[in-house]
């Protein structure tokens, strides 16, 4: 790379990334979150503003999925002998989140490449200390 001059130096230095995409202010407080929370943990340039109706659609599944969940907690998964109707909002919900993970570009598949997962195949599996460790860690 060439050295930059002082001249070079000096110029402005002007942001061109895209403008980040904003959730729309009629959607629920808990898909805002979201929304915010997956832009701030992406790259910048990760999303465009034509990114936003899946984006909002990606956080309604997951406020959807933990609804779902904390109602299956709270009541059990079968209610008086029949399967409780949350499954199948859950089973659903968590169908839409993982298509849309992955149109997003947000699931581990998208984040990996063929070079780097044949590099991380030769990594060290973990030592039966590493894994008693764990174990003790989850019993507690």
């Amino acid at each position: 790379m060439p050295r930059r001059s002082g001249a070079f130096l000096a110029l402005p230095y002007a942001d061109l990334a895209p403008s980040l995409p904003r959730p729309p202010t009629d959607a629920p407080a808990g898909v805002q979150q979201l929304f915010a929370e997956l832009l701030a943990m992406a790259p910048r340039d990760h999303f465009r503003p034509s990114d936003m109706p899946l984006l909002e659609q990606y956080c309604q599944a997951c406020l959807l999925a933990r609804a779902a969940f904390e109602e299956i907690t709270a009541n059990g998964p079968v209610i008086d002998g029949k399967p409780s109707p949350w499954v199948a909002i859950l089973a659903a919900a968590h169908k839409s989140s993982a298509a849309l993970a992955a149109r997003l570009r947000l699931a581990p598949q998208a984040r990996a490449t063929a070079r780097t997962t044949g590099r991380n195949q030769n990594a060290r599996a973990p030592s039966a200390f590493d894994l008693m460790r764990l174990e003790a860690e989850h019993s507690d």
